[in-house]
């Protein structure tokens, strides 16, 4: 669809766990345009939210159960996720457990991802 060279097996694993227009602009290397690179990154969560349209995000076994030793003990818990907020709180709501978390940092509250310890 964009015309771009499909990325080596290298840069996918590399970039697992960082924010779209990161892995765009530093590891694939598409562009370095600001504008170009958010309009990418907008038609690669088209793509994803049409992919899993027709799922329900659950949670991993033994989470509930680890969430509310948490909250019992009154340990703060946060989360930091380079997905957007949307699917981020989408995912959490659906899997039942957003009430669980105190804080939630996710790739619009970052100018950088994973490896960087920015969201953390």
């Amino acid at each position: 669809e964009e015309s771009k060279q499909p990325p080596l097996q290298w840069a996918l694993k590399r970039a697992q766990g960082m924010k779209a227009e990161q892995v765009i602009s530093e590891v694939f290397c598409w562009s370095r345009n600001p504008s170009e690179i958010r309009r990418i990154a907008s038609r690669k969560e088209e793509i994803y939210q049409e992919l899993v349209a027709d799922t329900t995000p659950t949670a991993m076994p033994g989470i509930v159960n680890l969430l509310e030793t948490c909250r019992k003990n009154e340990v703060p818990v946060a989360l930091a996720s380079s997905d957007p907020e949307a699917r981020v709180l989408a995912g959490l709501e659906a899997a039942g457990v957003r009430h669980y978390f105190d804080a939630i940092v996710t790739a619009g509250d970052c100018q950088y991802s994973r490896p960087d310890p920015e969201p953390y």
